[in-house]
């Protein structure tokens, strides 16, 4: 029988690892600025549970401090539904004056419609920062299209077909339930870089969803332009400990290969259900059973090579 994981096999895990990226993450200040689903309408629903705790500031000091002993070498910020989708390049914009006092975030992947028809100026307004990377934009909707049909989509083709020309790449919400639409996606656009959030979100636990989802992740890897973040698990699973993680964290690797999966952090959301520290331990643990190559692969260099970022400079050390 494996033995819970102690606060001494976090530190070695963590020190194996040694300095990260975190491909996954969201800020905010609710003093300046607007999120409506943090500040107005608390969803009862919401895939991650009772909020309540993360509706407050959470910028880059609180970010950083939540490392623990984790090192830091860049992140990713992900779009934080500002403004309930208005002015999204009004995000970027207070980001980059974020990122100018913390160093924090490196890369910014941000919110646009692919369905609008001046796409184009909102790229142009995210791409006056040197950060921006890419566009997130989630498939639930509460307009139609929404979901499977907003895949195909001759609005939202259009749309993935602009951010490409661009250079930029599209961070995928794609769960189990819409993932063979999600590999005709990858199939139609074979060059963009295509992120799937989440790990694919397998919320059905289930042996009818999980092997929806083991099917969709086995699809979606065949398409050689579609890599996954390995993230965002816990909201899947409230409890959960390395055995309950294993089998989902191993299927993601065995699929894509070590050099297309990425670790994010999804803090503060998954703050609800687990400390940094005990995250990064938690994913590196099963993950360095593959070796120090796959560690590398799946905590620095697969990130770094898709949002295209520079190492060099460590944002955190240890004890610091």
């Amino acid at each position: 029988m494996i033995e819970p994981m102690t606060v001494g096999d976090q530190g070695a895990i963590i020190a194996r690892i040694g300095p990260l990226v975190d491909s996954h993450h969201h800020l905010w200040d609710l003093d300046a600025n607007r999120y409506p689903w943090l500040q107005d309408k608390v969803f009862d629903n919401a895939h991650f549970g009772d909020y309540a705790a993360i509706r407050r500031n959470y910028r880059a000091s609180d970010y950083l401090s939540d490392l623990g002993a984790v090192q830091l070498l860049a992140s990713v910020h992900v779009e934080a539904h500002w403004r309930g989708f208005i002015d999204s390049a009004g995000e970027t914009a207070w980001l980059d004056r974020e990122a100018s006092e913390q160093n924090v975030p490196s890369a910014i992947v941000g919110y646009a419609d692919l369905t609008d028809p001046n796409l184009e100026v909102t790229l142009d307004e995210h791409m006056r920062s040197p950060r921006f990377r890419g566009v997130r934009m989630m498939t639930k909707r509460q307009r139609a299209p929404s979901g499977a049909e907003l895949l195909s989509d001759p609005a939202f083709c259009r749309g993935l077909g602009i951010v490409h020309e661009r250079g930029l790449s599209f961070d995928l919400q794609a769960p189990p339930s819409i993932m063979a639409a999600a590999a005709d996606l990858a199939d139609a656009f074979p060059d963009p870089s295509i992120i799937l959030t989440h790990a694919g979100l397998p919320l059905d636990r289930s042996a009818a969803g999980v092997a929806l989802w083991r099917h969709g992740i086995a699809a979606l890897s065949e398409r050689a332009n579609v890599t996954a973040k390995l993230s965002g698990l816990p909201m899947t699973d409230w409890h959960w400990d390395v055995e309950s993680l294993r089998p989902f964290v191993e299927h993601l690797l065995a699929c894509f290969g070590a050099d297309r999966v990425m670790f994010g952090s999804n803090f503060p959301v998954d703050s609800l259900f687990s400390s940094f520290p005990k995250l990064v331990a938690g994913y590196g643990q099963i993950v360095g059973e593959r070796g120090d190559a796959a560690i590398d692969a799946v905590f620095r260099t697969t990130a770094a090579r898709v949002y295209r970022l520079d190492l060099s400079s460590p944002i955190s050390e240890a004890g610091k």
